[in-house]
């Protein structure tokens, strides 16, 4: 078998745990057997290449059973996340227009969204919803398997075959630049290869019990967690609703070896009472964190390691070996993966700057992506076949990536990618606002939240922008209002927005 699903199939014959989280494990054994089962349920309702399934699930063992089945047949699976608002929803059901959708009751109000969206006839897949919960109006998942009993062994045997590496295996959606998602395709074999090469530079092997709380409906969990576990038959701990205290027991219970987390964010489970040293010491490997966490619990720099990288580059594009000394860790982003290239370009053109010169990161390879689904790739790739990301930086001379900055206007906050477009478009809907900027706030690679700038009627207030921002975003998305006047609003000259200017606005104290 190959594809995907390999990955998983060179362990089913074990019991060795695939996943845990706070209330549920899945061994290799049931990951891929039940995702046949689920993959010929799929085959008897009438799926199958090309088409479209989207996944509202939440951290845990139905959101890999469906991932497996979906490459097991080729069919592409479309994870959407759960903590999208319905106008969110509605955007990206539109623009993915899945063939089936499997949800579960752990959405909660989401699901009512779902059913209104499918009274408008948004999505033709939502007319075929199926839950992974007990109870509640929508088919179970149970009925969908069942349906497998219609899959002859020819059709079984024909459709494994679609299961390859070059089949798409999941198109991840991002912000895009207008507020309307932009989806990502990334092959069964770049996420498969991906994975196994992360996993190599982490220092990770079948003994690693890997933390993660990166959502796997992000690149950050399907890619960088989930698929870097499996590719050596380690396990994953994580939980299908974050919270730090929590994550802390579970960490301990486990006796995890490895994390896979943002820089800082780990330090909010690190100040848990029920975190101690022994545990961050025993968990020495995976993704750099905050150096002041190690400080702080009287550790020396371990053997964590930085990555540059983005959806488009299934996470990871450039990482550090564990290997390499701490001070090469600190203050780079590592060396392509195997198979991949990287030049740094003037902005704006493909002509190459001189090594160690600041330039636009442009890359092509083995961790790349398909394509966008609109199309849009193909005025970022050049000639030379390499894509042009929006991102500053330079490489050194021996090789190191050094991000430095963006060309575009993606702001991260905490490992999450966030397009200000996106929710300016959503703050200019409102009839009070007569302009709108979003920034980062804070400085350095990483924005420690989001802040937007807004000019508005008299009399507006910020708690009723606030509400009509969360009913609208995704709670990660929502920024916290500052009113400026008219005239102060940072226009250029040209009356396009002066991004660089308004960062510079001084924030407002509360």
């Amino acid at each position: 078998m190959s594809g995907y699903v390999s990955i998983v199939d060179t362990w089913r014959n074990t019991e060795r745990i695939a996943l845990t989280t706070d209330t549920e494990q899945l061994s290799y054994r049931d990951w891929a057997e039940r995702g046949e089962r689920l993959a010929k349920g799929l085959l008897g309702a009438g799926i199958e290449r090309p088409a479209r399934v989207a996944v509202a699930l939440p951290n845990g063992p139905d959101f890999a059973i469906a991932l497996y089945a979906c490459a097991r047949i080729g069919v592409t699976f479309v994870p959407i996340s759960t903590w999208a608002t319905g106008p969110e929803l509605h955007r990206i059901l539109a623009a993915a227009a899945p063939d089936l959708v499997i949800t579960s009751n752990f959405l909660g109000t989401q699901l009512e969204s779902f059913a209104a969206l499918a009274a408008e006839g948004v999505g033709p897949g939502l007319r075929r919803m199926f839950n992974v919960s007990r109870g509640g109006p929508l088919r179970s998942v149970e009925e969908l398997v069942e349906m497998g009993l219609e899959c002859s062994e020819d059709r079984w045997d024909r459709a494994g075959a679609a299961g390859s590496d070059e089949a798409d295996l999941t198109i991840l959606y991002t912000s895009g630049s207008t507020g309307l998602p932009k989806g990502v395709i990334l092959r069964q074999g770049t996420v498969r290869g991906n994975g196994a090469a992360i996993a190599a530079r982490m220092g990770l092997d079948e003994s690693s019990r890997i933390y993660s709380y990166f959502p796997m409906f992000f690149s950050g969990g399907l890619c960088n967690s989930l698929s870097a576990a499996a590719s050596v038959g380690a396990e994953l701990v994580t939980q299908a609703r974050y919270e730090p205290a929590s994550a802390a027991r579970l960490i301990r219970s486990r006796r995890c070896t490895a994390r896979n987390v943002w820089h800082d964010g780990f330090d909010a489970i690190a100040s848990s009472p029920d975190f101690f040293a022994e545990d961050l010491r025993r968990m020495h490997r995976g993704l750099i964190i905050d150096p002041s966490t190690l400080t702080r619990l009287g550790l020396p720099f371990d053997e964590g390691v930085n990555m540059y990288g983005m959806t488009e580059t299934a996470t990871a594009f450039a990482m550090h070996d564990f290997r390499e000394t701490a001070d090469v860790r600190r203050t780079t982003h590592g060396a392509p993966l195997p198979g991949n290239e990287v030049r740094t370009c003037e902005p704006g053109s493909s002509d190459p700057v001189a090594p160690g010169r600041e330039g636009e990161i442009c890359v092509r390879g083995r961790s790349l992506m398909r394509a966008y689904t609109d199309g849009s790739d193909t005025a970022l790739t050049d000639e030379d076949g390499f894509f042009h990301t929006g991102d500053l930086g330079f490489v050194d001379d021996i090789g190191h990536v050094h991000y430095t900055g963006r060309l575009k206007t993606l702001i991260k906050v905490r490992g999450l990618t966030i397009q200000p477009e996106e929710i300016e478009a959503v703050l200019l809907r409102h009839p009070s606002i007569h302009a709108a900027v979003v920034v980062g706030v804070g400085g350095a690679d990483e924005s420690t939240g989001l802040r937007a700038l807004v000019a508005a009627d008299v009399g507006t207030r910020a708690v009723d922008i606030d509400r009509y921002c969360r009913a609208e975003l995704s709670s990660y998305k929502v920024p916290r209002v500052q009113f400026i006047e008219d005239h102060d609003f940072p226009w250029s000259a040209s009356r396009k927005i002066d991004r660089r200017a308004a960062a510079m606005i001084p924030e407002a104290r509360p």
